[in-house]
């Protein structure tokens, strides 16, 4: 008998007899049958490992193998490891449909896409997609997102890009607007020839915006970011004194805006004068705006019967300070 059938006689018989069994040196043979533990202190080569107990799966350093896939921990747990390297150069790791591949996550099958799965893809390399992307939420790009198209998810709505609407071709961008007007006049108290004075009386606001508050002749911007505003002032006004000259513009923060001052003379205290300025100003959060008048002549009160104050933002980024 030779050696190696002497060997493997022996083993023949520890499968019989042993429980437990410890290999120092090579071993050939067609089936190795232990029944508690093989201990083998270099390696085993095989070509193919099966489970003792059908059902059961193979468990290899806690990792559960059943039915031809990686099943988890031998709880099951969830599998659990710092690298997974592609066995093939170039070919990447492909995980649940999806291939992990030199740093970058690549979406080659979007078939569940659409059926409200929950989640997030985070790399910090790239996501390249083949096909398409559709979240229930958001798409965050720590840098930058890179693509040739971008498409309406529902149908002539339009894709919305930090506050832009582009829809069908167009630019349509959100303009915050918002007006009000004099619906109870009363006198404005002049005590000097030389400050502007905001118009007094009961104002009403027809169209309003969120980054815009109202109260009597004026708006508050509340917006978070610096914009320009543009807009117009009509007033029509009255004074009870002969030969009156009047100033008119818009006060920002309290103080004139020099490039919107306009002047109306008033020849007799039963004259109706009808005035209208345009305005363009750089608003920040907080910027109050308002209707001033100034009369030059005398500290003679002044009344607005009618006035309306309209304005448009136009811009929504840093801006070179306009008064």
């Amino acid at each position: 008998m030779t050696s190696q059938s002497k060997i493997c006689a022996k083993l023949w018989m520890l499968t019989t007899h042993a429980h437990n069994m410890t290999v120092s040196s090579a071993v050939q043979t067609h089936t190795l049958d232990v029944r508690d533990e093989l201990s083998v202190q270099n390696r085993i080569r095989t070509d193919v490992i099966d489970e003792q107990t059908a059902g059961s799966g193979v468990i290899i350093d806690g990792v559960l193998l059943k039915d031809g896939v990686v099943v988890g921990g031998s709880s099951p747990d969830p599998l659990l490891v710092n690298v997974i390297t592609e066995r093939t150069g170039g070919s990447g790791v492909t995980i649940e449909g999806v291939l992990h591949e030199d740093g970058e996550v690549i979406v080659t099958d979007v078939s569940n896409a659409t059926s409200g799965a929950t989640g997030s893809i985070r790399t910090t390399g790239g996501i390249g997609v083949v096909q398409d992307v559709y979240s229930e939420g958001s798409v965050t790009a720590e840098t930058a997102l890179v693509t040739d198209l971008i498409s309406e998810r529902t149908g002539a709505a339009g894709v919305t890009i930090d506050g832009v609407i582009i829809k069908d071709s167009d630019l349509i961008y959100p303009q915050p607007r918002a007006d009000f007007h004099v619906s109870a006049s009363a006198a404005t108290t002049i005590t000097d020839m030389v400050t502007f004075f905001p118009v007094a009386g009961t104002t009403t606001n027809s169209v309003s915006h969120a980054e815009f508050t109202h109260a009597n002749n004026s708006f508050t911007y509340t917006g978070t970011r610096t914009r320009m505003a543009t807009g117009t002032v009509s007033i029509c006004t009255t004074e009870t004194n002969n030969n009156q000259v009047l100033h008119m513009g818009l006060l920002k923060n309290g103080t004139i805006v020099d490039a919107t001052i306009i002047a109306r003379k008033f020849g007799t205290g039963t004259d109706v004068g009808s005035s209208m300025f345009t305005f363009m100003i750089t608003m920040k959060t907080n910027d109050v705006i308002r209707v001033g008048v100034k009369n030059t002549t005398s500290a003679s009160n002044v009344t607005a019967i009618f006035m309306q104050l309209d304005v448009f933002m136009l811009a929504d980024e840093e801006l070179v300070e306009i008064p």
